[in-house]
């Protein structure tokens, strides 16, 4: 599997196509109609990508957004929307979005999109894991080295490191974001 993908139109047909074409390259997709469909699919689980159409009935594409952010700040959404002035693309990336289609599009056209966002959630993913493995202070972003005086000395990445085998990077807060 290559994700985990929400797609929320009130098209139907469109979310059929699109659905289709997202798990035959190996997604594995949940749909929903409404905005309110895919706040209730938020609630039990959890996504990789969003797909969603800016315009619905109720709940629209910009509360999707935003509720899915609010929930999983590294979740990917990308916006589809018939409205096809830039205006709604840009204020989509605004609130949040992370790309953005105007329909009519070719599904590979999303599929491709998607596949991108996937990735990027990935070394999100990857990203975290490192620094809760190298002790990364995830206000400032330096980090610790261990052994060393009150428990070692904080660096920022930037500065050369050279590490010898003995050292070790544990996590905790920077002596500076501890008591901020």
């Amino acid at each position: 599997m290559r994700g985990r993908i929400l797609l929320v139109d009130d098209e139907t047909l469109l979310v059929v196509t699109l659905g289709r074409a997202l798990s035959a390259s190996g997604f594995e997709v949940d749909t929903a109609g409404t905005g309110e469909e895919a706040l209730a699919s938020l609630d039990r689980q959890e996504y990789d990508v969003i797909v969603t159409d800016l315009r619905m009935e109720g709940e629209d594409g910009f509360a999707v957004l935003r509720e899915a952010r609010s929930r999983d700040p590294q979740v990917c959404v990308v916006v589809i929307t018939g409205y096809s002035n830039e205006e709604a693309g840009l204020e989509a990336l605004r609130q949040g979005a992370d790309d953005y289609l105007f329909k009519p599009f070719q599904p590979e056209e999303l599929v491709l999109r998607v596949t991108r966002q996937a990735e990027k959630r990935e070394l999100r993913r990857k990203v975290r894991r490192y620094e809760s493995l190298l002790g990364v202070c995830p206000r400032c972003g330096r980090f610790r080295w261990v052994p060393g005086p009150e428990g070692g000395r904080w660096t920022a990445f930037s500065e050369p490191v050279g590490l010898a085998p003995a050292e070790r990077i544990r996590p905790t807060l920077c002596p500076g974001c501890e008591h901020a």
